[in-house]
Parts: structure tokens; C-alpha cells; sequence
């Protein structure tokens, strides 16, 4: 019993909210409208900043092999 619950719940739950949703948690709003999503500020800034991560991201792991190399020089 306890098997086919655990199974229902992994099937039917979303473990993980994706990032570029996260900020619709915090805006309590169930639903809305598509026009109202694409001009949300929360969101937009959310996206921005996510946005900016991954450039730093991508800038620190170029960077990375160069300053490995250095360092068995």
C-alpha cells in the first residue's frame, strides 16, 4: 500500500520548481493571464538575475583551464 502511494505521489508531484518559475511562488497568484506573466516585474527581474548567473558562471569555468595551466607551469 504504502509503495503504490509513494509511486502516485513521484508520478503526480512536481519535485523541483523550475528557476524561471520560482518568482511565481513568492507572488502567491494561482493563475494568470498570459499577458499579465509576459509584463510581470517579479518574474522579469528573476530572469534577469538568472540570466546574469549564468554569464558568470560561463566567465569563471573559461577562465578556469586557463588559470589550471598556469598553475602546473
Amino acid at each position: 500500500m504504502v509503495g503504490k502511494i509513494r509511486a502516485f505521489v513521484e508520478k503526480h508531484i512536481v519535485a523541483d520548481v523550475p528557476e524561471e518559475l520560482s518568482a511565481c511562488l513568492d507572488c502567491g497568484s494561482v493563475q494568470c493571464s498570459n499577458k499579465k506573466w509576459e509584463t510581470c516585474p517579479n518574474r522579469l527581474a528573476r530572469a534577469a538575475e538568472l540570466r546574469r548567473l549564468d554569464m558568470a558562471a560561463i566567465e569563471t569555468s573559461a577562465e578556469a583551464p586557463a588559470s589550471e595551466t598556469d598553475m602546473s607551469q
